[in-house]
């Protein structure tokens, strides 16, 4: 029996300033945040490949972007393979890093399941480290 993909929209967050990522297609009724987050990695990375392919030229990060990048372990050339940034992802949700929003809700655990047909939006929110602290 043939079903049509579920699909939640997905948007980041970072300093009060929501930006589209775009939506994510899923199999199934139920997901779990692991299973959110690494289809967020993937779909990601496979943009990332994209842009490269077309030229790097073409998107160019900002210098505020560069600086903030600078020092984050996903951007070290060293950190390229996706069972990397899948572990790197997970790590950082574990450690507060960022949060996951699921319409109005906070998930707290990787293996929390989603229910898609209850929820129609996941938010990555990306915390601002307080200075000096």
């Amino acid at each position: 029996q043939w079903r049509a993909s579920v699909f939640l929209d997905v948007k980041d967050e970072f300093a009060g300033n929501p930006k589209s990522f775009g939506r994510l297609d899923f199999a199934g009724q139920r997901i779990t945040v692991r299973e959110l987050i690494h289809e967020r990695v993937r779909e990601e990375m496979d943009r990332l490949g994209e842009q490269r392919k077309v030229g790097s030229s073409q998107v160019a990060p900002t210098d505020a972007e560069a600086r903030l990048n600078a020092s984050r372990v996903l951007t070290t050339p060293k950190a390229t393979s996706r069972a990397l940034q899948l572990e790197t992802a997970e790590r950082a949700f574990q450690r507060n890093e960022y949060f996951v929003l699921l319409d109005d809700r906070q998930a707290v655990d990787l293996d929390e399941v989603i229910d898609l047909d209850a929820t129609s939006n996941a938010t990555f929110l990306l915390l601002t480290p307080l200075q000096g602290g």
